[in-house]
């Protein structure tokens, strides 16, 4: 994450364990690296997610929602690509994870990104969802 200069861009599915905002990203924003992030919308009922989506959106991070997500990946710059693939078995526990270091799966991942971000929804911050609530 320290050497990422381009962009970052997430599929963020669960199921999530200790969700906290990353130092990582967060150092990454700062350096001025653009990030998009998309979430599935039940999964925005967790307050542990929404905590970490509010952070990362007051951090610079242009977010949306999608009803359904197929995996968890993140494209790291020009050549890191990041898969989760959860089991499709519902009993088991475990995902497995890929990185693939290459930059046509880096292009082919996006464009699906890209493709995903054109369906999505803008993300509305828990503070957005209250002051629409009192209007």
């Amino acid at each position: 994450m320290a050497t990422v200069e381009g962009e970052i861009l997430v599929l963020n599915r669960g199921p999530y364990a200790g969700v906290v905002p990353s130092p990582e990203v967060l150092d990454s924003l700062g350096r001025g690296v653009r990030a998009r992030a998309m979430y599935q919308t039940d999964e925005l009922e967790d307050p542990a997610l929404r905590h970490c989506t509010d952070v990362y959106g007051a951090a610079g991070v242009d977010q949306r929602v999608v009803d359904d997500l197929p995996v968890s990946m993140a494209v790291l710059g020009e050549y890191l690509v990041l898969l989760s693939l959860p089991n499709d078995d519902p009993t088991a526990l475990e995902s497995h994870t890929a990185t693939v270091r290459n930059r046509g799966m880096v292009r082919l991942v996006s464009a699906a990104f890209d493709h995903l971000w054109g369906q999505g929804r803008p993300y509305k911050s828990s503070e957005a969802l209250c002051q629409g609530a009192r209007s």
